[in-house]
């Protein structure tokens, strides 16, 4: 399967996004990326976009918390050959930054044209991850993350 192009008004479009957003396609048994708007780029730490186009299609998960990685592979390989919907929370931290924060990524498939499937994948940043010191264990903090409050016990 050749890779989607879109034209370059469409691709200008796509890319000018200030929300967090990427188009992505499955070709040849690996997931390549033909869109990354501008809000993803800022969320991902990237100021080159050549960049990040670079390290989507080397290493999509680089910056992802190695606990996390081989299970959004997973389900990205899931959602690339079985469809449905995509929906998954990860940590995630910029290359220089120390600290991880927790992403969500929602998507769904479009068919810009008979015969091709891309996946539109919509990514939130859902607050910082603190790792607890007190049993040596990664858990979230929920109540920063405003999953849970002083009243929901």
């Amino acid at each position: 399967m050749e890779r989607y192009c879109f034209t370059e008004q469409v691709q200008a479009a796509y890319e000018s996004l200030q929300q967090a957003f990427a188009i992505y396609q499955f070709v040849d048994k690996r997931v390549v990326a033909l869109v990354l708007s501008d809000g993803f780029c800022k969320m991902s730490g990237y100021t080159d976009r050549k960049q990040a186009y670079q390290d989507a299609d080397r290493n999509l998960y680089q910056n992802t918390h190695p606990d996390d990685a081989a299970r959004i592979a997973g389900e990205a390989y899931r959602f690339a050959t079985e469809g449905g919907q995509y929906d998954i929370v990860y940590r995630y931290r910029q290359t220089n930054e120390s600290a991880y924060r927790m992403i969500r990524a929602r998507g769904e498939h479009v068919y810009p044209e008979e015969g091709v499937r891309l996946a539109q994948i919509w990514y939130t940043e859902e607050g910082s991850y603190a790792e607890s010191m007190k049993d040596g264990t990664d858990q979230p903090d929920l109540f920063e993350q405003g999953i849970i409050n002083a009243h929901s016990y």
